[in-house]
């Protein structure tokens, strides 16, 4: 019965704890018994402002108690409620005990006054506090005719126009509105006057010129028998600037996240087809090592695969970079020859309507930077030219050594290679050039650019302490310019690859553990053609079982890292409790730093990538074999 009271009502009980609270009381008011469990949850909630809350608390106090001492009925008690919406409502409450003793169960009732109250407000109000109200209201007020003029207005709708109540008073609706809100106000005014309430913005012109959005609330008033429009304009611009904002913010973060998405992806397929890399790869290898130098057809068929292979690695590190789950790798480099491979791929990405042609500056500097990152640099500028010749046209790409004397302020005294792409496009004006670094910047079409292809070329740049200049003009196509820093020479000896006729000579016993069935048999057959003995586990917990004097048996543990049963990490640390002088290297489809992702100590085991390079990997083994001797005289020292 009581939940299907329509007026608002709770149960609560001798603890203070609210009971039950039937449909009319979520229904106006919005609260749950989730909400409000308690009266000391509600008191806040109802009654958010501290001096209302302490006023309306002690009254409801004094009335229960006296009602306790007294045995008469609940004095009813005006209060105005803030609903969980945040609106306010004007109730009467009042209260009743079910069941004696009083203290047991309370039965409250609260009344919803409010449109009462509002309808007495209005009809107490005297004609002078209807001026005064008319007079200093913020909002915007006006009275208009059925053919559009203004016949009464406040202060505030003339000053958020800039013009003075007399002006006004000469004006019509048309003389306000902008074209697009002309267009509706005939059909609206027929609405109003045909009695229809109607809310809705509009943008209206100030004397200034300036333009401002208004929120309007309309209905029909009469005054001596005739019919008016009574309007309350409320200036939303800064509110309509700020939501603009806002859903401008909620795009570039839609945005990031799908990047994210993408690069999560492309992270995972590119650890997969390392995999595939590995197994290609190590045949090809052992193959050639296998080929007598008389067969030299064969080799070179060999090489054309193992290139073919490394190529396909140097793929799957751009998608690493891409989803950031590599490191940069930088390494002495000539530009113009990275600019001749990138070359190969920029015309698939630009199209036929392009030309493309390049001006390379011969003994180019040396400077240090990754293949992958440069390679972004150089696809995004690209791109970006591209992007700015809808019809087709000319992109250049020249490589030069400069020699910068601070002549020009934006780049500091010293050696640079300038590499630079230069479009014979729109151009930029400087409006724009102002802003074209920023993340999420774009002057292209929804859906048609992230604005994060310029930023990301100038975060690479600056992560390589250099610098990069714009020069353009609307008309004139735009050169880019990315300066990078000469790299200074030193004796420093780069670790060279292992020579083509080097043998592989390994010397041990390993514990393969390696969950992926093709790279696990490519690999035991590698290390087995260097010379090692390898037991292979498919899991981790086949090499946990191994019985400690079966462990101490082998010199060193070849793990993945990533595996669906365990860890290559855990698994380190539950026999390293039994073996700890047991050396082990890890390999991973993805970087080092997924160990580094995962928080635990490493000991600074070695991490290989995948496809491994087996001359690396021999030299990493035998040098974790010969730290085993040290780490087990150590452990033995007492």
């Amino acid at each position: 019965i009581i939940d299907a009271s329509p007026v608002p009502q709770c149960l609560v009980d001798d603890k203070q704890n609210i009971t039950f609270l039937n449909k009319a009381f979520t229904t106006i008011f919005g609260y749950t018994l989730e909400d409000i469990p308690t009266v000391v949850d509600w008191w806040p909630k109802g009654y958010p402002d501290p001096e209302y809350r302490a006023l309306i608390a002690k009254t409801w106090h004094e009335r229960v108690e006296k009602a306790k001492q007294t045995g008469t009925a609940f004095e009813p008690m005006e209060a105005t409620l803030t609903c969980k919406n945040a609106s306010l409502r004007t109730v009467i409450v009042s209260a009743t005990n079910l069941w004696e003793p009083f203290e047991q169960f309370l039965s409250v009732t609260l009344y919803d006054i409010t449109e009462r109250k509002e309808s007495e407000r209005v009809l107490q109000e005297s004609e002078e506090k209807f001026r005064t109200l008319f007079e200093n209201a913020t909002d915007g007020i006006f009275l208009l005719s059925s053919q559009g003029d203004i016949v009464a207005l406040n202060p505030a709708f003339a000053c958020m126009h800039g013009y003075t109540i007399e002006e006004m008073l000469t004006m019509n609706l048309k003389d306000l509105d902008t074209p697009e809100s002309a267009q509706l106000a005939p059909g609206r005014l027929q609405r109003i006057f045909a009695g229809e309430k109607m809310s809705f913005e509009v943008e209206h012109f100030c004397k200034n010129g300036r333009t401002i959005s208004l929120e309007v609330s309309v209905n029909l008033v009469v005054f001596g028998g005739n019919e008016y429009v009574l309007g309350f304009h409320r200036d939303i611009t800064d509110k309509k600037l700020a939501e603009n904002e806002h859903i401008k913010l909620q795009e570039q973060l839609n945005q990031t996240q799908r990047l994210d998405s993408i690069g999560r992806l492309a992270g995972g397929i590119a650890h997969d087809f390392n995999n595939k890399l590995m197994v290609i790869l190590g045949y090809a290898e052992l193959l050639k090592m296998t080929q007598s130098d008389k067969k030299k057809k064969w080799r070179n068929f060999i090489n054309e695969i193992i290139n073919a292979g490394q190529h396909s690695q140097e793929i799957t590190k751009r998608l690493l970079a891409f989803s950031r789950m590599d490191t940069a790798n930088r390494d002495k480099l000539d530009l113009n020859v990275l600019l001749k491979e990138i070359r190969k791929t920029l015309g698939r990405i630009i199209g036929e309507h392009f030309s493309l042609s390049s001006e390379l500056q011969d003994d180019l500097w040396s400077v240090r930077t990754d293949p992958t990152e440069f390679d972004q640099i150089i696809t995004n500028l690209v791109v970006n030219a591209r992007d700015a010749m809808p019809e087709g046209g000319t992109i250049t790409i020249r490589s030069k050594n400069v020699t910068n004397d601070s002549s020009q302020a934006s780049v500091p005294s010293g050696d640079f290679v300038v590499i630079s792409c230069q479009d014979t496009g729109c151009g930029i004006d400087e409006t724009v050039l102002q802003h074209i670094f920023e993340p999420f910047f774009t002057t292209k079409a929804v859906g048609k650019g992230t604005g994060l292809g310029l930023s990301s070329v100038y975060g690479i740049v600056k992560k390589h302490e250099g610098h990069i200049t714009v020069q353009s003009e609307p008309g004139s196509g735009s050169t880019f310019s990315v300066y990078l820093p000469r790299l200074v020479e030193n004796n420093t000896l780069e670790s060279a690859e292992t020579s083509e006729g080097e043998t592989l000579n390994g010397n041990g016993t390993i514990l393969l553990v390696e969950d992926e069935e093709s790279v696990r048999n490519i690999t035991k057959l590698m290390l087995e053609t260097m010379g090692y003995v390898v037991i292979a586990a498919e899991t981790p917990s086949i090499a946990i079982e191994l019985g400690c004097d079966t462990l101490q048996d082998f010199d060193c543990v070849l793990s993945d890292v990533v595996m669906p049963e365990m860890d290559g990490i855990t698994m380190k640390e539950r026999i390293n409790v039994r073996c700890p002088a047991l050396p082990f290297v890890f390999m991973s489809g993805y970087t080092p730093d997924i160990i580094a992702e995962k928080q635990r100590k490493t000991d600074n085991v070695p991490v290989l990538k995948k496809p491994l390079n087996f001359g690396q990997l021999n030299k990493i083994l035998l040098q974790q074999i010969r730290s085993k001797g040290n780490k087990s005289a150590a452990n033995t020292t007492y």
